[in-house]
């Protein structure tokens, strides 16, 4: 498989090239006593880096089951191309057999990782999260990472562009990017039911849809850091994350361009990530990308979009009125990429 390395903007690891590096991961976390031991341990974590196995300017990370194979092998053959391919999936409760083929999967294509802490199923999402995030952190250096479900196709290489230019221009910042939600009522049964919500009255807190969202370092270390402590853990992992990251100093980036709700908005050449695609629709989008240089062999609008607007309560944030169409298209051309 090829890799695409980025020459990274001046930063900790100076003008080094890092290589994208990709696994399926999951997190959760604690809280009050979670953001003094997540200072106190990353302190003393920093002086561990060097021992790390690897380091990347942008770790994406997916979600994906025993049961999706096909919709690995249609990353594999498309966008993941741009990357060199490692993922995390949860293998606890997952018959034998499986586990095998799991192996047997990771022997052929070495980008499998198989963690047997967390039981496979979407009840377990948020642990699953945990779990692998911790294992990220432990094993890689990254300045970003970006978390994406196993039926969304991404953009990857303007990703990290775009990362590049935004850590250029907010030095010391941390970051949260995605398509952001201020406004979604909290589920009370059926499959993403919370038991245990008390933190805002019918609705849940600001979090970005949970299709593909970008953590920064600093903060993708907190939770994974904290991950198994005291934090809460909620039916939705993106849903959690929003939680968790909720008292961090951080920039919220809400992003039109990132179609990660539960339903596509459509297909639009501007998309960075687009959720809920089928393997047939990768290889489609891919081609077209290939031939055409834009993903969408014809532009088409499903559901309007809205700006998020930060002045106003977050019941009132998210008007939907927009179309994506007059957003403008990723350009890669900020970093020198070499396949």
């Amino acid at each position: 498989m090829n890799s695409l390395r980025v020459r990274a903007l001046p930063g900790r690891l100076g003008q080094r090239e890092r290589a994208f590096l990709v696994r399926v991961i999951w997190f959760v976390l604690g809280f009050v006593f979670a953001l003094w031991c997540c200072y106190d341990m990353a302190a003393r974590s920093a002086k561990r880096w060097d021992s790390r196995e690897g380091e990347a300017f942008l770790f994406v990370a997916i979600l994906s089951s025993h049961k999706t194979e096909h919709l690995r092998n249609a990353a594999r053959q498309t966008w993941l191309k741009l990357a060199v391919a490692s993922e995390r999936r949860g293998a606890k409760g997952v018959p034998r057999k499986w586990v095998e083929k799991l192996l047997q999967e990771q022997r052929q294509f070495n980008d499998v990782v198989v963690i047997y802490e967390a039981a496979d199923t979407y009840e377990t999402l948020t642990s699953k999260l945990v779990y692998s995030l911790q294992w990220v952190v432990k094993h890689y250096y990254f300045d970003f990472l970006l978390k994406l479900d196993d039926d969304s196709f991404a953009r990857v290489d303007a990703i990290a562009d775009e990362l590049a230019q935004w850590k250029q221009d907010h030095p010391g910042r941390e970051l949260y990017w995605g398509y952001f939600a201020g406004n979604a009522p909290v589920f009370t049964s059926g499959k993403w039911a919370e038991q245990t919500w008390y933190l805002r009255d019918g609705y849940y807190l600001p979090y970005a849809r949970g299709g593909g969202y970008v953590l920064s370092l600093g903060a993708a270390r907190h939770v994974g850091t904290m991950g198994v402590i005291i934090f809460e853990q909620y039916s939705s992992e993106d849903v959690s994350v929003g939680v968790w990251t909720a008292p961090l100093r951080l920039e919220r980036w809400h992003d039109r361009r990132f179609d990660t709700e539960y339903r596509s908005r459509g297909c639009f050449n501007s998309y960075l990530v687009t959720h809920k695609q089928t393997a047939s629709m990768m290889y489609e989008m891919y081609r077209n990308l290939q031939q055409d240089r834009k993903p969408c062999q014809r532009e088409a609008r499903w559901r309007l979009s809205y700006e998020y607007n930060w002045s106003v309560p977050p019941v009132q944030c998210c008007v939907r009125n927009m179309t994506d169409a007059t957003l403008r298209r990723p350009r890669t051309l900020r970093l020198r990429h070499s396949l």
